[in-house]
């Protein structure tokens, strides 16, 4: 990575061995010019861990239950959205002289 000196100068900065051995590895199996990408034949020689079946169904199950969630806040979006419009719509039928209370369904 190429910096400027106090001078102007340019200079690398050292890098760590660990750093620049996956750095360049990664150089050889990328390919393309203006949009790098990884191919499936630059990865082959390579074995990539999977978890235990175990470990990939706990997975699933925290995804499944932040998806449950997710689901369960759009819901609830779409029920705040309704009770704003309806107390706005209460507000403007009031010609805005009256408070108007938001009962709890």
């Amino acid at each position: 990575m190429p910096v400027k000196t106090a001078f102007g100068q340019k200079r690398t900065l050292p890098r760590s061995k660990k750093k620049e051995k996956k750095r360049r590895r990664t150089e050889r199996i990328k390919s393309g010019s203006a949009q790098p990408q990884i191919t499936r034949s630059g990865l082959s020689p390579y074995q990539i861990p999977i978890p235990p079946l175990g470990t990939q169904r706990e997975i699933v199950t925290q995804l499944n239950a932040e998806c449950a969630l997710v689901d369960a806040n759009r819901e609830l979006e779409k029920l705040m959205k309704k009770r704003i419009e309806v107390a706005l719509s209460r507000l403007w039928a009031s010609g805005l002289t009256e408070p108007v209370r938001i009962a709890a369904e």
